[in-house]
């Protein structure tokens, strides 16, 4: 759970209409949260839960932080509220873990109130979890607020999310990010960390001064040198291996779409990597665009293979080497 109170400027429709909903008695018993990573779905998700739980909130609805309820939340030791996520290195939400918040939401409050469950990321559900679901979302018992945070909706099944009522987040606009990214970090390169982030301002404040932007240069550098048959498929990822396999795919996925977006339109408006451009428009110009969707194709597969028990070493090796078999036709 986080510890802001802060709602997010780009939250604040969401936010009333919740809290006018509370107050009416009117909360849908199971809420999905959707939206691209970085704009804090889970944020948003840990406030309306301490709304919820609250006994004395304050006008516009948030948390008082000060009443039992409240404390025992922050201390993560609320006897009404579950945040529910992967255990113990899995990359899933068991059955058991399910099967706890039912059992929790089928209970009476302890402390005379409401009930809250926070799924995250909910599409980690294995099919055992949903269909344990299932029952809680099909009949739920009164006051209660189940909260699936999830990035990846479509991965849900269908009679999971025709239960939920959604609440999609989007991304803010250019002006609202830029001027919140620069409140907490006058001196960074905001335009910078908001193209690397897709827009999503809180992972463009997470990437300032971090080790990822440092492994994103690395990552850069190395596919230019690959690309340029300067360096060897395997050599790269062996050296990539043991880093955030999901975070590299990622860089090497943003790289590729600049370099569809400079064959297709010459001067695209919006770069993801507008630092890199020079060097992307002279790789542009040497490679056909059936092969960069070819690329892309793999890299896709590449990440579904990152959920399955395929090894980091043969994912990477699988996306690299047609780039050096292509850098070697040229």
């Amino acid at each position: 759970m986080t510890a802001t109170s802060e709602i997010l400027p780009w939250h604040r429709q969401h936010w009333q209409r919740s809290i006018e909903r509370l107050r009416a008695g009117r909360l849908p018993h199971a809420l999905l949260v959707t939206g691209p990573v970085g704009i804090g779905k889970s944020v948003l998700a840990d406030q309306l839960a301490r709304a919820v739980l609250c006994r004395a909130p304050l006008d516009d609805g948030r948390a008082c932080g000060q009443c039992q309820a409240c404390s025992l939340y922050q201390a993560g030791s609320h006897p009404d509220a579950m945040w529910v996520g992967p255990e113990d290195g899995s990359k899933v939400l068991k059955v058991e873990q399910i099967r706890a918040v039912s059992s929790r939401m089928s209970t009476t409050s302890q402390l005379g109130g409401h009930r809250v469950a926070v799924l995250i990321p909910a599409e980690r559900m294995n099919a055992a979890a949903a269909n344990g679901l299932l029952k809680t979302l099909e009949e739920p018992g009164a006051d209660i607020l189940l909260l699936l945070v999830s990035a990846q909706p479509g991965l849900l099944p269908a009679t999971v999310r025709s239960r939920c009522q959604r609440m999609a987040l989007t991304v803010p606009s250019a002006d609202e990010a830029e001027a919140w990214l620069r409140q907490r970090s006058p001196q960074a390169d905001v335009g910078l960390l908001l193209a690397l982030a897709d827009g999503a301002p809180l992972a463009a404040a997470a990437l300032e001064g971090s080790a990822g932007l440092e492994w994103r240069r690395t990552v850069v550098e190395d596919w230019l040198s690959l690309l340029d048959g300067d360096a060897e498929p395997a050599a790269i990822a062996q050296r990539w291996h043991g880093q955030d396999l999901a975070a590299t795919l990622g860089w090497l996925m943003r790289l590729l779409v600049d370099l569809i977006r400079l064959k297709c339109a010459g001067q695209p408006p919006r770069l993801a990597n507008p630092d890199q451009r020079e060097h992307l428009q002279r790789q542009a110009g040497r490679v056909h665009l059936a092969e960069l969707y070819g690329h892309l194709q793999r890299l896709q597969e590449a990440v579904r293979l990152t959920r399955t028990q395929v090894s980091a070493q043969a994912i990477l090796e699988q996306v690299l080497i047609p780039w050096r078999l292509g850098a070697s036709g040229r």
